[in-house]
């Protein structure tokens, strides 16, 4: 059989038609990369600031990439390998991620949503264990799993049912029956929670039940179709929570951890006093963690992980050397660089706070996202003028706000192309 990237008179779009319809794909296809820049077949050069939120946390075919894959193929460690098999990538992946995040074990996965399912199992297996069951019982008396409203923890049976469906419906139509035991809260002013959604049935809120609660899973810089920040009240309150009822916390940090948002867990960063309150029991850690390979991991406790015991859980390609290595390789980069990223997001805010046609933004690290204003705002129209300017972005809503995740090794230079970039763009759209 031909190879179809040979045979440049082969109809693309017939391609097109083998994959399913579940996305609308953009009108551009990419024949190489480098860093932040993207080529199309049409020979543009495009600078990527989305990057399916920034998967490819240190650029494509970056030199970072590039000599960290040289590396370990001259080791001659298989890139995959049995979990059962003992091997030094895999065990030095996980000191080093989690002494840098302050947890204590680790479960590799391949992504974020499957590391969500194993974080909200771990957390309902611990109370099961602590319980006092027979061999027939199937649900522990805390079972219940709830999220803080807004929040989305991927597509799979249990991060599914656990995320607050109010924002996208549609990620659950036809997919029934749910998993049962999930719910949604919300704090008020005070930051009170009360529960609002049981087993996706919307009701007047109401007290929570906490001795029935196992675990409230979050992501501590929201990143679902827009980027919010917690202030630190609503991390203490949350602490309070736990230390009143023994309710776990999970912080789904799959999209701000890794250094994203300028920690290597988002929890580090919340303010001086609060921040050790705010460590989570279990947390997630998934996108950008192996440069754009596919890899996640659950992090917990010492106490919360003896709950996994042989059997209960597994993952096949959880933990393959190759992503290992590349996870330690951002890791060490983090070591390096976590400043740097810093200051880079703070160059990004600074901007958007400047621009009076910006009217509102949030982010931390290099996990950003800004609303601008003007009549007719259409955050699709405006995405779509970026890119004719020779800029990716990314909206999810008509009227949400739009992603702006360079790679974390970001240069000035490109940088600053990006941001000029939004200027040309929203004068050329005549605002």
């Amino acid at each position: 059989m031909k190879n179809p990237n040979e045979d440049v008179s082969i109809d693309t779009s017939a391609l097109n038609k083998r994959l399913m319809g579940n996305i609308v794909r953009l009108p551009l296809e990419v024949r190489q990369a480098l860093n932040s820049e993207v080529v199309t077949d049409e020979g543009e050069h495009l600078l990527d600031f989305w990057g399916d939120e920034g998967v490819c946390s240190l650029g494509y075919n970056s030199t970072a990439y590039r000599s960290a894959v040289q590396d370990f193929l001259s080791t001659g460690v298989p890139h995959q390998l049995p979990d059962v098999y003992p091997n030094d990538v895999r065990w030095n992946a996980a000191e080093i991620i989690c002494e840098r995040t302050g947890m204590d074990r680790i479960f590799f996965s391949n992504s974020g949503t499957e590391a969500v399912e194993a974080a909200i199992k771990l957390a309902r297996k611990h109370w099961w264990d602590k319980e006092d069951h027979n061999r027939h019982d199937r649900i522990g008396k805390r079972h219940l799993i709830l999220t803080v409203e807004g929040n989305f923890h991927g597509r799979t049976g249990l991060s599914m049912a656990s995320g607050d469906y109010r924002v996208s419906p549609y990620h659950r139509h036809g997919f029934g029956p749910l998993a049962q035991g999930f719910g949604v809260i919300a704090p008020d002013e005070n930051f009170k929670f009360w529960q609002v959604v049981t087993d996706s049935r919307e009701h007047e809120r109401r007290e929570v039940e906490w001795d029935e609660v196992a675990a409230v899973i979050f992501a501590p810089v929201l990143g679902n179709n827009l980027v919010k920040t917690y202030p630190t009240a609503f991390f203490a309150s949350l602490d309070e929570i736990r230390d009143r009822t023994g309710t776990l916390i999970i912080h789904d940090d799959v999209q701000a951890g890794t250094g994203r948002a300028g920690q290597y867990a988002t929890w580090q960063g919340v303010a001086a006093g609060v921040a050790a309150a705010a460590k989570p029991d279990i947390m997630t850690l998934g996108k950008g963690i192996a440069m754009g390979h596919p890899m996640s991991c659950m992090l917990a406790s010492e106490e919360i992980a003896k709950a996994f015991t042989p059997g209960v859980h597994f993952n096949t390609f959880g933990g393959a050397p190759f992503c290992c290595y590349l996870a330690m390789r951002v890791f060490l980069w983090l070591d390096e660089h976590l400043d740097w990223v810093r200051k880079k997001g703070k160059v990004i805010r600074d901007f958007f706070e400047a621009e009076d046609w910006i009217v509102e933004h949030d982010g931390a690290g290099l996990l950003n996202a800004f609303t601008p204003d003007f009549d007719g705002y259409n955050g699709f129209d405006f995405m779509h003028a970026a890119r004719l300017n020779g800029l990716l972005l990314a909206t999810h809503r008509p009227l949400g706000p739009i992603r702006f995740t360079p790679p974390l090794n970001i240069s000035d230079d490109d940088l600053d192309r990006a941001l000029k970039l939004l200027r040309v763009t929203r004068q050329g759209m005549g605002l």
